[in-house]
Parts: C-alpha cells; sequence; structure tokens
C-alpha cells in the first residue's frame, strides 16, 4: 500500500450523509494506514502528503457542520415539543 492508495481511499466529503461516507472512509483508511507504518515520505510524494492534508481539513469541515446542522434539529424540535405542550395545557384550561 502506498500514500497514493490513501489520497484514492480519502474523497472529498459529499454535500449530504457526510457521517456514513465518514465510516466508510475511516474503514478504508485503516487498512492502508496500517500498513504504512514507518514509512519515509520522499520529495515526490510530499505533494500527495499535502493533498491529504487538505482533505483531511476538508473533511473536519464537512463533520463540523454536520454536527451544527443536528444541533440546530434538535433545538429547532425541542421548541416545537414546548409550544406544542404549552398550547395542550391551554386547551385543557
Amino acid at each position: 500500500m502506498s500514500l497514493a492508495a490513501l489520497l484514492d481511499a480519502t474523497p472529498m466529503p459529499p454535500a449530504d450523509d457526510v457521517e456514513a461516507a465518514c465510516r466508510a472512509m475511516m474503514a478504508a483508511r485503516q487498512i492502508i494506514i496500517d500498513s504504512l507504518r514507518d514509512v519515509r515520505v520522499s520529495a515526490e510524494e510530499r505533494p500527495l502528503v499535502d493533498e491529504l492534508a487538505r482533505r483531511d481539513a476538508a473533511w473536519q469541515d464537512a463533520l463540523s457542520r454536520a454536527k451544527q446542522a443536528l444541533g440546530d434539529q434538535r433545538i429547532a424540535s425541542r421548541k416545537v415539543r414546548a409550544y406544542s405542550d404549552d398550547r395542550q395545557i391551554r386547551r385543557h384550561r
């Protein structure tokens, strides 16, 4: 296995279902990473390492956005439940 294989296993994150895509990507990468122990990076491979770093940063950004969106959805759900509960209380008065 090589850095090129690791790069191939690290696509840019998708627009949706980031969590599932991340899990699949991480599993594929782990197999390659396990085989790369004690590998020295040559000057020719340095652009591959730089591209991996760029893609890793893109994944971190995508996962952060997905986490924020999930948090926003949870807050909105709580507000809807609270509003619904309040309406139920008023109806029974």
